[in-house]
């Protein structure tokens, strides 16, 4: 089974509207196959895959994941239309080893 790697928190809300999630086991949840629902290129040209969740399916949030940084991570969200969205509110990104929802402003 697939268990966040918490460090005492679920989620935490940051400046730039940024909140960050749990990070998963990313060789683990590969090790599972699981399905790939899509992708996106966000803001910090990093290359972000969405999966359904291995065993949990559409009943567990999607999960996002990094190939290139090798990090995975709940994304809070159960489809993907607001993540993918060309305004980029809900933007996924992986920054210093952890998972944020939230457009990143410089």
């Amino acid at each position: 089974m697939l268990e966040r790697e918490t460090d005492g928190f679920d989620s935490h809300h940051f400046a730039n509207n940024l909140k960050q999630t749990a990070m998963l086991n990313y060789a683990k949840l590969m090790s599972y196959n699981p399905t790939r629902l899509g992708g996106m290129m966000n803001d910090l040209q990093q290359k972000i895959d969405f999966y359904e969740h291995p065993t949990k399916g559409d009943e567990a949030e999607i999960i996002a994941v990094s190939h290139e940084l090798e990090l995975a991570s709940y994304s809070t969200f159960y489809d993907l239309d607001d993540m993918t969205a060309l305004h980029g509110e809900y933007q996924p990104s992986f920054q210093d080893g952890k998972f944020f929802i939230g457009k990143f402003e410089n």
